[in-house]
């Protein structure tokens, strides 16, 4: 595998550093363009500024992940050493070359897109002809909850569903317990094809021996042209045991989930 970067970079917009004058417009946005602002600042450190992908000698797309720390500070996992050519960071870059064994327990935080794909009833003419029909893409609290959102005419009321009789505090616990529950099946989904398994925490509690899922908020981010992205964003954290350190090393600068070019996939591990 080759070399891999792990970086902290704060940009230098605190009182009195280069960029303060700056510090409101490029830090102080509301939610979705403060992550489109942040998406172009840390695509400074990997090329010259402009929006064309960044791509190796044989063609092929380099991709790196990043987190917001807070605003101005970032986490970046890279296949290339980040470049400060104008001074507009603090820098720390070392190269990420973790030695994890089979049966390592790791603790982990991760922010991420994660998605399913909701298959909708097939109808006559549909398909890719093979019998295939393309599922839309959701975000796994929204197809957690989508049978919770239902709604239908009077005329169509017969008797309340289960979903109806609960009161609010108990449809809020049950929408929460889905939600868990989904998130946990993401994971596990992404530690088979990544080479590590959720095991339980012995410090939580609950529902989050296994995870805990929280913090979810819908992203959208504004472009010039278009309507712009919508996402689901989820925090998770917990435990993990590696059983494949090759395949788990491999994967993890790929990602986890969707929304990569905006702070979402990168999975930060240390030992417990």
């Amino acid at each position: 595998m080759s070399a891999l970067y792990f970086s902290r970079a704060r940009l230098r917009a605190g009182r009195g550093e280069a960029l303060a004058p700056l510090a409101n417009a490029l830090l102080g946005a509301a939610k979705g363009d403060a992550i489109a602002q942040a998406h172009r600042i840390v695509w400074m450190l990997f090329n010259d500024g402009s929006e064309r992908p960044i791509v190796d000698a044989s063609g092929k797309e380099r991709l790196f992940l990043w987190r917001e720390k807070s605003p101005g500070e970032y986490y970046i996992l890279s296949r290339e050493t980040p470049d400060n050519r104008h001074g507009l960071f603090d820098l720390d870059t070392q190269e990420f070359a973790p030695n994890i064994q089979p049966g390592d327990t790791l603790r982990f935080s991760l922010r991420a897109n994660p998605v399913v794909s909701l298959k909708p009833a097939r109808k006559a003419g549909e398909g890719d002809g093979k019998g295939r029909v393309r599922g839309k893409r959701c975000d796994i609290v929204m197809a957690a909850l989508k049978p919770f959102e239902g709604k239908r005419t009077r005329d169509e009321r017969t008797e309340p569903t289960d979903e109806e009789r609960l009161k609010p505090t108990e449809r809020a616990e049950k929408r929460e317990a889905e939600t868990a529950k989904a998130a946990r099946a993401w994971l596990e989904a992404q530690g088979h094809k990544a080479g590590f398994a959720l095991v339980p925490n012995p410090d939580a509690e609950g529902d989050k021996v296994f995870l805990a899922a929280s913090n979810y908020e819908t992203v959208r981010i504004p472009r010039i042209r278009g309507a712009g992205a919508t996402f689901g964003v989820l925090d998770f954290e917990g435990l993990i045991e590696i059983a494949d350190p090759a395949l788990f090393l491999a994967r993890l600068p790929d990602g986890f989930g969707k929304a990569k070019a905006f702070g979402c996939g990168l999975m930060l591990i240390r030992r417990g």
